[in-house]
This record gives C-alpha cells, structure tokens and sequence, in this order.
C-alpha cells in the first residue's frame, strides 16, 4: 500500500516506495477513475503490459492478472465490461521488449517484470457512475472485487 489516505502522491514519490519495496513485491495494482469527454462512456476496464519473463518469474503474467481482477469488478459491481487492454504508454505499466524501462529526463526509473496492473474502475465523466461511485456500497464492493481478483492470482502464482 503506498498509501492510506486521501494525500496526492507525486510521480517521484510512486517511484521511490516502488523503489523500497521491490524486493517483497510479487504484483503491483494500480486503482484509478477513468473519464472521457463523451458522459456516456461507461464500465470498467484493466490496462496491462505483459513484460519479460513474468511468468518465469512471478508464475503469472499481468494480462492474467488483469483478467482475474476485471471479471471480479465486472461480476461484483455489475458494470459494462470494457476488457482487458494492453497499454505500454502508461507510465506504471511501460517496460519495452528489451526489458528497459525508458527514462525521463532527470528521472532514474526502476526495470522490473513485475506482474503490473492498472485498473479504471468506472467513468467518474458518467453521471450514473459517478453516483454510485459516492457510496460507500459501490467502494466496499469494489475493494473486495480487487482483493479477490488479487487471490486467485496469488493461488495461481503459488501452482
């Protein structure tokens, strides 16, 4: 957990704590709240970018990871699944078929295989979902979408 309150943490800071706890990791999720011009863009989806040797690694890749955590979402929250979608642009998930991940200027950056995932649970853009994204209904089932999705990977990592 890289945070337990409500605080913006900045690029760096994500960097550094992901920097200090490589070595106990096993999979890393990232939960965000998508949103589009257009309000009736709806439903949840999950952003992967499958790395080198994950699965050797890790014994699960992050588009496995992926659809464990989205069916849990789309199956507990009962929104319009948008998929899984492989996304090597997203700064959390980008690591190249070298296995580099590119730096920024001025900005050292860690290469891992680390199973990763991104999670866009609703469209805050979307009335409907921004209102049960209000309750703490729709947060509670969401959280536990997510942890289940993360237990079957770990059941799943430990085969």
């Amino acid at each position: 957990t890289s945070r337990t309150t409500d605080v913006y943490i900045d690029r760096q800071g994500r960097h550094n704590f992901l920097l200090e706890n490589i070595d106990e990791a096993n999979m890393m999720v990232s939960i965000h709240i998508n949103s589009h011009s257009v309000k009736a863009y709806k439903g949840t989806m999950v952003l992967f970018y499958n790395k080198p040797n994950e699965k050797e690694d890790y014994g699960i890749t992050s588009k496995e990871l992926a659809l464990l955590v989205k069916d849990n979402l789309v199956n507990d929250l009962g929104l319009q699944d948008r998929g899984v979608v492989s996304r090597n642009d997203q700064w959390i998930l980008e690591q190249n078929n070298e296995g580099k991940i590119s730096a920024y200027e001025g900005e050292e950056r860690p290469v891992t295989n680390l199973p990763t995932i991104l999670c866009e649970l609703c469209f805050i853009s979307n009335d409907e979902e921004f209102e049960r994204l209000t309750t703490e209904e729709f947060q509670d089932t969401a959280a536990n979408a997510i942890y289940n999705g993360i237990i079957a990977a770990k059941e799943q990592m430990q085969k």
